[in-house]
């Protein structure tokens, strides 16, 4: 029984890591960023080029 209040669960461990808190708080809005931008270049429209 003293086992199970010692068990330390994986979101603790998680949280009280800071290094991979700060990892996953550069990584994720940079990747969330970079989808954006992906997405408005697909949604662009084609320019055309018009002669003289």
């Amino acid at each position: 029984m003293a086992e199970e209040k010692d068990k330390i669960s994986a979101w603790q461990l998680m949280f009280d890591d800071i290094s991979l808190l700060f990892l996953l708080g550069m990584v994720i809005p940079t990747v969330l960023y970079l989808l954006w931008g992906v997405m408005e270049y697909a949604n662009a429209p084609i320019a055309t080029i018009t002669g003289p």
